[in-house]
């Protein structure tokens, strides 16, 4: 099996990754619940894999396909996933920038202003264990504005009025964040993104600038310091100390407003030249960029904005409005005094004057096609009159796979969203109220915040309410599928019922599923008038064991007839093609009109993001289905159907039918087993259709991207239809790799959906699939070569049902013992998805008592990944076990209690101590590690700022003294303190709850280079730790090995800052931050050496 972690390489290492995905997870959870609909969770398997554009600090990313089930034709999307790193150093910084990211692309005020880059959505990779989180947005062909800017082709046909708009664009994108109050803090243009759309000039193609990467943004109501990071060659001289300036003196959030204007400046002036604004010939000979900058900041006044001013004048015409506004933009953006610069409002006023009056445009998506034909995204009808000057409003943007200068694509080309997709569009939303159930990459923490904000949005007693609208019974719906996984919160069968009722009154897809969720679950259904209205209730003759097979096949093609149908749309557009009439009139299940359109196409041309009219047969009964089946395939005539060469065609897409739990992927084949067909599966065959043929799911990233395929007799199991997986072995049918068929019996599928096909007989329907594959000569408990059995694979899913697990466990003997480990440790890891849904590990933990303690191939056991989930329950499963050995370590040398304290487990840490785990016990060298330190539970606590879980391990006895001979800190004190790598310390909290740390012993302990807690708090600059130690008596005068005290260091550290203008290299991730990040260490510092100097005065 492999690594549980993604990598089998070093364990210690992976162990430092989860650590900062549980920091990252912990910054991301409120935001991404507040944001709460407004931002798509996408999930991963909608995404394929393209090529890598780069990776930075805080993102790696990448070129995908994006293909929205259900939704339009596939588009090209950067997806930004966040850099995971086993180094402390960074994760604060990066955290940061992914949360503003985060924050920005979910303000409702930006969402649709067509200058900002839009964030499509969010989600997290399916890595078992390490689930990196990514954010989507728009892919743009063209690149960065500099980038753009360097190309020749552009060089030659850009005229001034275009470059002209593209500096409008940014503009306009900064003052929508300034209207928010937000400052971008790295405007450049490299942080400008260029797109091709159409509806600028009315009459061609455009491209219009968007401003991205808000990693750096500053938002005026942050309680949290503010620095002004962005970019030292395009920074403001205040920002940077050049000339007269004090960085130091300029750190109010108002004063970086003026930043971005200078900032924003250099950018205009840049577009304008085509080039870079510091031109060569500027620099004597071996001065840099940055000390050509110092040297204008020294000059007489604005000396640089003379300079940029002359040199742009010379690329203009004379006596043009172009000429004058852009000049008066420069003079405007670029003093060097901050508070002589224009505010951004009156920059976009004085740089639009002349323009055209800016016009909503449509946003061009890149499709992957070799066709090069665009897809229009949202098309707005511009209303000028009313237009007031603001930035113009879309959805969303990407540019095409080719574009060129404006004039030279055909514009008739352009493929605008089809009328099916339109019409389908109520199907493709309501799909997305099961999207958070079913990505399994959300860590728990994420979980819990989203749970908690839809009992905000949907409680319990608004349900009578006349104000309760459609968004409070959709989110009704969503808790109710929450409950059912135990999303966020305990799994709860009454809450999941109660839920799903009232949301049943008002949501269609309730509405749609609930009958048959109430008898499958066989409650008492009152017959009401409401009832008798329900899809189910016209389908309970369906219900009888004799005829269940026929059940979902009847029920898909019910729902189909009670809905509106495409086709009379679709004649009155007389532009239609044959092929696109034959394709809605299958989808619409008029059979009349689809037998006389296929007497009339002779080939069938496939449509993008639509399937073949083959895979709609499933909407037809079983006489319709064989006469149009071989019509499509056959033809009516001499020669073949239009259809015949498209027997096996599997889309690269899945659509959801949500009001059947259904989804809808690869061949014809594939999606008559899917509905149950019996009838057109037999058909399909007998017409050619290979009983073998796979559907491949791409992956989402490299690692991902294998083959993961299913053959129809695959489907067949997962979906327990014992009646078609005999017939599909009767035609030869067999699996798509070398691993039994059974390997699918409890493959995941969506919430619902085995029990909406087969109600009452769910598990009935199990043993007979089970039945029919043992008679077949199939082994149920056969490992494949990874030691893999149809159990393990089957509780990887952390939402696989406990009646699957019940009903393979009974085919093993009577207390039959499980010897593989795989299941065991499978169910524990999936505590990390569903905290509490434990009845899975319950079932195979009494069953694995030879194998309860083994190692996986990360080095850890079932009870480690326990600990590390912070699952109680599943920690209380595995001691009630006499065999589980709570003394085991893993291989990098953790014990369980190790484990707890340095992920915070505050759950599992009393549970551990209950079974007489020595509290001081040592971490041990591990296999991969040889040189780790020793450390105690405490120290690993403290040094991780888990506040929690060190006050338990005071209270019941830990030893504050680390008496260990190599030990990183001789105290919890000093393991506590603040380092150049940490956030905000707990060792305030520490010193006012635990008296016995206000000994003088513990205070002026001092390690092996004699500092004390006092010494490093002053340090590093932790003003709050520094008082702290000070009030509870710490000595403040006790010298180092140097015979320095704490004032001493700090004089010194302040005086090498301020005059020897050289990083520090125990403060080198302070200076890399930039010169704010600097003048606020040195703020910090001058209170510490305030403190001391009154504190050392007063002995």
């Amino acid at each position: 099996m492999s690594s549980l972690f993604g990598f089998n390489s070093d364990s210690a290492t992976s162990t430092k990754i989860l650590e900062d995905l549980e920091e990252l997870n912990s910054t991301l959870g409120p935001i991404v619940s507040a944001a709460g609909t407004r931002l798509p969770l996408i999930p991963h398997f909608d995404l394929t894999y393209n090529k890598p554009l780069g990776k930075g600090a805080t993102f790696e990313v990448n070129c995908e396909v994006f293909k929205p089930r259900g939704g339009p034709s596939p588009y090209y999307v950067a997806v930004k996933y966040v850099v995971l790193t086993a180094d402390n150093g960074d994760r604060e910084r990066r955290n940061s920038c992914v949360a503003r990211e985060l924050r920005v692309g979910t303000h409702p005020a930006l969402t649709n202003v067509q200058e900002i880059l839009p964030l499509i959505g969010y989600g997290w990779n399916t890595n078992l264990l390490i689930r990196t989180p990514f954010l989507m947005v728009p892919f743009s062909e063209h690149g960065t504005l500099s980038y753009y800017l360097r190309r020749r082709d552009v060089r030659e046909w850009i005229d001034m009025s275009g470059r002209r708009d593209l500096a409008l664009d940014v503009a306009r994108g900064l003052e929508a964040l300034h209207s928010c109050k937000i400052i971008h803090g790295d405007i450049k243009p490299d942080n400008v993104l260029i797109f091709t759309t159409f509806g600028r000039s009315r009459d061609r193609w455009n491209q219009m600038a968007k401003l991205s990467d808000f990693g750096g943004c500053i938002f005026e109501d942050e309680s949290s310091k503010n620095l002004y990071g962005g970019t030292p060659l395009y920074n403001a001289p205040e920002q940077e100390g050049r000339g007269n300036f004090k960085a130091s003196e300029w750190r109010n959030p108002k004063d970086y407003y003026a930043a971005d204007i200078w900032s924003l400046g250099l950018t205009v002036c840049e577009i304008i030249l085509g080039r870079p604004f510091i031109q060569k010939d500027w620099l004597d000979k071996g001065q840099s960029k940055l000390e050509f900058l110092d040297q204008m900041a020294m000059s007489a006044g604005d000396s640089l904005q003379w300079k940029l001013r002359g040199l742009c004048s010379h690329f203009l015409e004379e006596a043009t409005p172009i000429r004058q506004s852009i000049l008066e933009t420069l003079r405007m953006t670029l003093y060097d005094d901050p508070h002589r610069r224009a505010n951004i409002r009156d920059v976009v006023r004085v740089l639009s004057q002349g323009a055209t009056t800016p016009h909503i445009v449509i946003d061009l998506k890149s499709l992957p096609s070799r066709s090069g034909k665009a897809m229009v995204d949202k098309i707005h009808t511009a209303q000028d009159e009313n237009h007031d000057g603001s930035s113009s409003l879309s959805e969303g943007s990407c540019s095409p796979k080719a574009a060129g200068p404006p004039g030279e694509t055909d514009l008739e080309q352009v493929h605008i969203r089809m009328a099916s997709q339109a019409a389908a569009q109520w199907r493709i939303d309501a799909a997305k109220v099961f999207d958070h159930v079913m990505n399994l990459g959300m860590p728990w923490i994420v979980q819990e915040s989203i749970f908690k904000e839809l009992q905000h949005q949907a409680p319990l007693e608004r349900a009578a309410s006349e104000n309760a609208g459609g968004s409070y019974f959709e989110n009704c719906l969503r808790l109710a599928l929450a409950y059912k996984v135990g999303f966020g919160v305990h799994p709860d069968r009454s809450m999941m019922i109660e839920y799903f009722t009232i949301s049943a009154r008002e949501n269609e897809i309730a509405m749609a599923l609930w009958y048959r969720i109430a008898s499958s679950l066989q409650l008492e259904i009152a017959k009401t008038k409401w009832i008798r209205q329900t899809l189910d209730w016209q389908l309970k003759r369906s219900e009888k064991p004799e005829k269940a097979t026929r059940y979902f096949m009847t029920r898909v093609k019910l729902y189909q007839e009670r809905s509106a149908p495409l086709l009379p749309t679709m004649l009155d557009d007389s532009g239609l093609d044959g092929s696109t009439l034959l394709l809605f009139a299958c989808q619409d299940q008029n059979f009349t009109a689809a037998m006389d359109i296929c007497s009339k196409v002779q080939r069938f041309v496939l449509i993008p993001g639509e399937p073949t009219p083959l895979h709609w047969l499933i909407k037809f009964n079983e006489t319709q289905a064989e006469s149009l089946g071989n019509a499509l395939i056959c033809g009516q005539g001499a020669g073949p159907g239009p259809c015949a060469e498209f027997v096996n065609h599997c889309p690269d897409f899945t659509i959801v039918l949500p009001a059947h739990c259904l989804e809808l992927g690869g061949s014809p084949l594939h999606w008559a087993v899917r509905t149950r067909n019996v009838s057109l599966v037999q058909l399909l065959i007998k017409l050619g259709a290979n009983v073998n043929v796979c559907w491949k799911q791409a992956g989402t990233t490299i690692a991902d991207n294998k083959d993961a395929q299913e053959t129809p007799l695959e489907i067949s199991v997962q979906y327990h239809l014992p009646e078609l997986v005999q017939v599909l072995l009767e035609a030869g049918g067999r699996g798509s790799s070398s691993h039994s068929v059974f390997y699918n019996i409890g493959a995941r599928c969506m919430p619902f959906a085995r029990h909406i096909i087969h109600g009452p007989h769910y598990r009935q329907a199990l043993r007979d699939t089970i039945q029919v594959l043992i008679a077949q000569g199939l082994d149920l408990w056969i490992e494949d070569e990874r030691g893999n059995s149809p159990l393990s694979i089957a509780v990887e899913d952390p939402d696989c049902e406990t009646y699957i697990v019940e009903e393979l466990l009974a085919t093993l003997p009577p207390e039959g013992p499980i010897t593989s480990h795989y299941a065991l440790v499978s169910s524990a890891v999936n505590c990390l998805t569903r905290r509490h849904s434990v009845s899975s590990l319950g079932l195979i933990a009494s069953r694995s008592r030879e194998c309860i303690n083994a190692l996986d191939g990360s080095g850890r056991n079932a009870l480690h990944y326990a600990v590390v989930t912070d699952s109680v329950e599943a920690v209380k499963i595995l001691g009630q076990i006499v065999e589980c050995d709570f003394d085991t370590f893993s291989s990098d040398g953790d014990h369980a209690i190790h484990l707890a304290a340095r992920f915070g487990s505050v759950g599992a840490i009393p549970l551990i101590v209950a079974k007489g785990v020595d509290l001081n016990i040592l971490t041990k060298p591990g296999d991969l590690s040889n040189d780790r330190p020793p450390e105690t539970p405490l120290m690993i606590a403290a040094s991780r700022q888990k506040r929690e879980t060190a006050d338990f391990l005071l209270e019941n006895g830990a030893n504050p003294f680390f008496d260990i001979a190599s030990a990183v800190y001789p105290t919890v004190l000093l393991a506590a303190c603040t380092g150049p790598r940490r956030g905000d310390s707990i060792l305030p909290h520490l010193l006012s709850k635990h008296g016995n740390l206000c000994d003088k012993s513990v205070l002026d302990a001092a390690g092996s280079t004699g500092w004390t807690a006092l010494h490093q708090a002053a340090f590093f600059g932790d003003v709050q730790s520094v008082l702290a130690l000070l009030d509870k008596g710490a000595d403040p005068i006790r010298t180092d090995i140097r015979g320095k005290a704490p004032l001493e260091l700090v004089t010194e550290l302040l005086n090498t800052i301020r005059n020897d203008n050289r990083v520090i290299p125990t403060h080198e991730r302070i200076f890399q931050k930039g010169k704010q990040a600097v003048a606020d260490l040195e703020a910090a510092l001058d209170e510490v050496r305030r403190i001391l100097t009154l504190a050392a005065s007063s002995l």
